[in-house]
């Protein structure tokens, strides 16, 4: 797999990795004579026995974003809100999301907020756990809307992001403007464990936050979505490990002979509720 993508697959407080036993890598937008750079990322896992599949697939647009096509985008919106930029990520099972003030109808589910990190754990988000009512997807090109599954009998929840945050040496190292006292003194991590050192808030990232502008990647997204893990029906984290009982797949394929940068089919797109006839497509790795 090239290693291009690898910091699309990056879970809380830990090394980015790829998760690929017993997932698919075969892509209906494939060709006979199309070598892909890149394998599918897939979210699909086994379900009960006698679980019916779902009958109307729902193909969801991505987007590649950066020179190389390091990254990959998913458009949204969260309630009225504008849409937004995320980095798509099958490694990460919630919503860590900048909210604009224009925003209505977002709901706080703890009082305390809390810091969730990645990579090697100098650097992060400070978190407000909240319920969303609607979360709806938009295409690159900000034309088309679709919106997404329901969360079977409950809302989406989400992680508002508070302040980007960053040890004093990643400040330093990195060059950033980071405020000079912590931002996290008496806080916890997102498994309720002390933090080992303090954070200190990115001041540009907090004035872009405000202005209503995407903050992360140097301004090219709003957060990570984490797709999430299929956890059945009762998940309310997982964007859509939660909202289907059948898995999704991700066809994130790159030709290297395309001078457009052009893919056959839907890639790069995601795809949700696959039906029998989808799934019989794909050939499951062991």
């Amino acid at each position: 797999m090239n290693n291009q993508f690898a910091r699309l697959f990056r879970g809380p407080g830990m090394q980015a990795c790829f998760r690929t036993k017993n997932f698919l890598a075969a892509t209906t937008a494939m060709t006979t004579v199309f070598l892909p750079a890149v394998s599918l990322g897939v979210g699909l896992v086994a379900f009960p026995t006698g679980e019916a599949l779902a009958d109307d697939p729902i193909s969801i647009p991505l987007e590649y974003v950066g020179e190389g096509h390091d990254r990959l985008g998913i458009w949204a919106k969260i309630n009225n809100g504008n849409a937004q930029r995320y980095v798509f990520d099958t490694g990460s099972d919630q919503l860590n999301t900048q909210i604009g003030s224009e925003v209505t109808g977002v709901r706080p589910i703890a009082d305390t907020p809390y810091v969730y990190t990645y990579g090697d754990g100098t650097y992060g988000n400070k978190l407000q756990n909240v319920e969303i009512d609607k979360f709806t997807y938009v295409d690159p090109d900000q034309k088309i809307t679709i919106d997404g599954p329901s969360v079977s009998d409950k809302k989406y929840r989400a992680a508002r992001i508070l302040d980007f945050v960053y040890t004093h040496a990643y400040c330093k190292d990195n060059n950033l403007k980071c405020t000079p006292g912590s931002v996290t003194d008496g806080l916890k991590d997102m498994y309720g464990q002390d933090l080992q050192e303090p954070y200190h808030a990115d001041k540009e990232q907090r004035a872009k936050m405000t202005a209503g502008k995407m903050a992360d990647e140097g301004g090219d997204f709003a957060g990570t979505f984490g797709a999430g893990d299929f956890l059945g029906k009762t998940s309310v984290w997982g964007m859509m490990g939660s909202v289907t009982r059948s898995g999704y797949v991700v066809s994130a394929n790159v030709n290297p002979d395309s001078e457009s940068d052009q893919t056959p089919g839907c890639s790069p797109c995601t795809i949700v509720n696959l039906n029998p006839s989808l799934r019989a497509q794909y050939t499951r790795l062991n």
